[in-house]
């Protein structure tokens, strides 16, 4: 299957973060972890980064504040920074956010959409990794700047038909800071590699 620039762009960015061995083609890649590429789609979404499309044969496409976050990412030169220290706050803010754009819960100790998503939003420069055997990710500020647009987008609607909307929004903004996130059903997690003889 032929993609376009667009695609074959994300498919890069998202094998640099998340590598499938043994080394596979465009198409390969996006099958293996097409459920893991969806859930990254729905963060991006809420995050303002990406609109429904099928332009991209991915169901969403990149916006041109996500595609001015890559450009930075290509010619920002890497520089090594401090210990990033990651606390319950940071991994409650990262929680919150997948579970509120997907529904979807991390399961503990396992590869899983949210690592993924975690793990493409780390090269992005969204969020921090954390050292150590914790690990985590810690939110940057331009990812809580995200959040924060997003919330005054809904809170500007103001028609009745978005006051659910807007509670799940303050509950989301609570267990971003320290309140607990309600359980929800991941499917299975996904290994990063790939069987040839399946296909």
């Amino acid at each position: 299957m032929k993609y376009n620039n667009e695609t074959a762009l994300l498919a890069a960015i998202f094998q640099e973060a998340n590598p499938l061995e043994p080394q596979s083609s465009v198409d390969e890649y996006l099958h293996h972890f097409a459920f893991e590429i969806d859930r990254m789609g729905r963060v991006l979404r809420f995050l303002g980064l990406a609109t429904m499309s099928n332009e991209c044969g991915l169901d969403w496409a990149p916006n041109h504040r996500l595609m001015r976050i890559i450009a930075e990412k290509v010619m920002r030169r890497f520089q090594a920074g401090g210990k990033i220290v990651i606390n319950k706050e940071d991994r409650d803010f990262v929680a919150a956010i997948y579970h509120r754009a997907t529904g979807d819960e991390k399961e503990e100790g396992s590869m899983d959409a949210t690592d993924f998503c975690c793990d493409v939003l780390a090269f992005l420069g969204l969020l921090e990794r954390g050292e150590g055997e914790e690990g985590g990710f810690k939110p940057t500020p331009r990812i809580k700047d995200l959040v924060l647009q997003h919330f005054l987008n809904v809170e500007g609607e103001g028609d009745e038909e978005k006051e659910k909307e807007k509670e799940k929004e303050k509950g989301l903004c609570e267990s971003a800071f320290g309140g607990r996130v309600p359980s929800a059903c991941l499917r299975p997690p996904r290994r990063r590699t790939c069987s040839r003889s399946s296909r």
